[in-house]
């Protein structure tokens, strides 16, 4: 996928990149708009985001670490006039989130997802006695604390059962379970460490953390968060490794 991104970097391939606002009005006005839920949502600039359009590219949306790629890097920093740093976050907007309009509670919920994933992966949330089950509930801390911090997300009462649904969804997808109940079977603690994060968050919210915030404050509350409630059970994820 990378490769093919780079491709259409280099040649300019007309379906590829774009940087004509007028014949694109758009998917520019939805990479702004992600763009300004990235700020309603960090204050700093521990890592900055960088929004590449790629309508030619038949899929939704995804993000790369900066690094990763280093070809990448370059095409990024030349299609958008911006350097790359080691900690940012490159975000390659497909068809179908550049053409598709959305609001910005919907695209605020997208921007949660993504921004969570990056710190995460960046600085882990759960310590890795979690076993392989680790980076989704550090992914659900971050995720859950900013939708649940966020004025509007938290109101729709959904946000939450939607960051919960999605943590039992990512862990299910890694290891091919038939039916939700064969993975509560097998990996009841898991479910119950989801859960205690969630009712946490929401009892708390989203650990007291205001909106924009910090990306220290998010890692370093949301790794006492995990630890806290991973010490309280009585037979923790570990067992799952």
């Amino acid at each position: 996928m990378h490769q093919n991104i780079k491709a259409m970097c280099r040649i300019g391939h007309v379906d590829g990149v774009i940087l004509d606002a007028e014949d694109h009005k758009l998917a520019f006005e939805m990479r702004n708009l992600y763009l300004e839920c990235v700020s309603h949502l960090l204050c700093d600039d521990t890592f900055r985001v960088h929004v590449l359009l790629v309508p030619g590219m038949w899929t939704d949306h995804f993000v790369v670490p900066a690094t990763e790629d280093p070809d990448l890097d370059q095409a990024v920093e030349r299609f958008t006039g911006n350097s790359v740093g080691p900690l940012d976050m490159i975000v390659i907007m497909g068809k179908n989130l550049s053409t598709t309009a959305r609001t910005e509670d919907e695209m605020t919920e997208i921007v949660v997802a993504d921004i969570s994933e990056h710190i995460n992966r960046l600085w882990p949330i759960a310590d890795r006695s979690s076993g392989w089950v680790g980076p989704h509930l550090g992914w659900a801390c971050i995720a859950g604390m900013l939708t649940t911090a966020h004025p509007i997300l938290k109101e729709h009462g959904h946000g939450i059962d939607q960051i919960r649904a999605k943590t039992v969804s990512r862990v299910m997808s890694n290891r091919r379970y038939k039916s939700v109940q064969d993975f509560r079977d097998e990996n009841g603690c898991s479910v119950v460490a989801i859960n205690r994060i969630c009712d946490r968050l929401v009892s708390t919210n989203g650990e007291y953390i205001a909106v924009p915030a910090r990306v220290v404050d998010l890692v370093e509350a949301g790794r006492t968060m995990c630890c806290e409630i991973i010490d309280e059970m009585s037979v923790r994820p570990i067992g799952i490794v």
